[in-house]
């Protein structure tokens, strides 16, 4: 497993900052018109402009950065099966847009019409042996699984973005559908990274998922690259700067914001949180529960510090299936 804390790591030690931002030709003229501007005893308010398209800079070049660690790390990284699903999990291969191949599982030993789509976290692949738990104990109460590797990680070609991502879920459901599943009977759950892929598609829908899990979920995507950006090996007045962004100013080419999907969502959803979570803050989650407005949502905080997905957390999904879903 490659967290979010080891990517961090990863590009602290391989200098990305120095090696992929500063030696771009336009960070280059930024740097040049800022020592112009100190010797000219310009206005302050210039150097401010330029440290902030700096900022803005270093944001987009390792936003691409964070992602493509990730993605080389997770074509690598794959887990055995589980003796007790690998009779019952079908491996498929959906074909996208762009060509390339997305690679699902579909778990469903009972013929069950009832499924739940399942969006794993960036540091999760679809057969981490966590999740594989997680599929085990929906099947045996009575769900259909259906899993898959984002493109441009495990076995799916292509490349990771919101974008795709979205593609991806749009793909799984339209094969769903051509299955005969009733769409009230498709539910949705995602985790971390996953959360925002889940609740952008569970938004787009008009009738919406018969329900929709976030575990562990963020508030928005800018928000996490503020609580990133903290953590890198920066200048300190890039990371002053991006402290005081305002979110909607913060230029992420996967700009997930899980508040303004969630306060869409029409049915019901659950939001599980860790209180001690060191990747995800709790108070994120606090903040979609509090702030949204939704009615349709329930909301549980584990006293522990676990941002993967664990025995309690499937266990509070398990109950919010069973006490609030009756007809599905």
């Amino acid at each position: 497993m490659f967290t979010v804390d080891d990517c961090i790591k990863c590009i602290n030690s391989q200098n990305c900052f120095d090696n992929d931002v500063k030696k771009l030709r336009i960070f280059t003229y930024i740097e040049k018109i800022k020592k112009v501007t100190h010797k000219k005893r310009l206005f302050n308010s210039f150097v401010m402009v330029m440290d902030f398209f700096a900022s803005l800079l270093t944001i987009i070049r390792l936003e691409k950065t964070f992602y493509e660690i990730h993605s080389d790390y997770a074509q690598h990284m794959q887990y055995r099966v589980l003796s007790e699903l690998s009779n019952s999990l079908t491996n498929i291969s959906l074909k996208m847009r762009d060509e390339s191949l997305l690679d699902v599982w579909d778990i469903n030993p009972c013929k069950s019409n009832k499924y739940i789509i399942f969006c794993a976290g960036i540091s999760s692949e679809k057969s981490s042996l966590q999740l594989q738990m997680m599929y085990l104990n929906l099947i045996r109460n009575g769900f259909g699984v259906i899993t898959f590797d984002y493109r441009g990680r495990g076995k799916s070609g292509g490349e990771f973005s919101r974008k795709n991502a979205f593609q991806d879920v749009d793909a799984i459901y339209n094969y769903l559908l051509s299955k005969g599943v009733p769409s009230e009977n498709i539910g949705i759950i995602g985790h971390s990274i996953g959360s925002g892929v889940a609740a952008d598609y569970s938004s787009f829908l008009k009738k919406g998922f018969a329900f929709t899990i976030l575990i562990n979920p963020f508030f928005s995507a800018a928000k996490m690259a503020k609580k990133i950006a903290s953590d890198l090996a920066i200048p300190y007045f890039i990371k002053s700067v991006i402290q005081k962004l305002p979110d909607f100013v913060i230029p992420l080419r996967n700009n997930f914001d899980n508040f303004s999907a969630i306060k869409k969502i029409k049915k019901s959803v659950l939001i599980i949180h860790s209180k001690d979570d060191k990747i995800i803050p709790v108070e994120q989650a606090r903040d979609l529960y509090n702030k949204t407005g939704n009615p349709n949502i329930c909301y549980f905080e584990l006293q522990d510090d676990e941002h993967e997905v664990t025995a309690d957390k499937i266990r509070l999904c398990l109950d919010f299936l069973q006490n609030r879903l009756v007809s599905v």
